[in-house]
């Protein structure tokens, strides 16, 4: 994650950490405290937040649903872990993300990552940015 934030660092944007209040602690190891950390107790407040978001990268698919809710683009970092299921991806929402089969997220590189989460992220970074122009 802190790869991954320190990469998106290098454009102009503002990132914000959104975790559920037991994971404040995780999120401020991540963020370096140099990035701010939104939670609150109550999920209808935390769900709230994800109106006022350009886009949205999580490896948790219920706050997935919120941000398809808002329209907002989703990219996922899912495990697919001895299942069949179909990935979720959102009803309404540009989409895309990395699957692993493995039982965590901790073995998926950086760079498979990157390779496809900037292309991803660039279309709606420049398209917001020729809007606000």
């Amino acid at each position: 994650y802190k790869e991954i934030i320190s990469e998106l660092s290098n454009y102009h944007i503002n990132l914000l950490l959104l975790c559920a209040e037991r994971d404040v602690p995780k999120a401020l190891e991540i963020s370096g405290r140099k990035i701010p950390i939104y939670f609150r107790p109550v999920f209808d407040e935390f769900c709230a937040m994800i109106q006022n978001i350009d886009l949205l990268i999580t490896p948790d698919t219920s706050i997935v649903h919120v941000a398809s809710a808002f329209n907002k683009p989703v990219f996922g970092l899912y495990v697919k872990y001895r299942t069949r299921e179909e990935i979720w991806s959102p009803y309404r929402s540009p989409f895309d993300c990395i699957i692993t089969e493995e039982a965590t997220l901790k073995n998926i590189s950086v760079d498979s990552v990157k390779s496809k989460l900037i292309p991803f992220f660039e279309n709606y970074y420049y398209e917001f940015s020729n809007q606000n122009m």
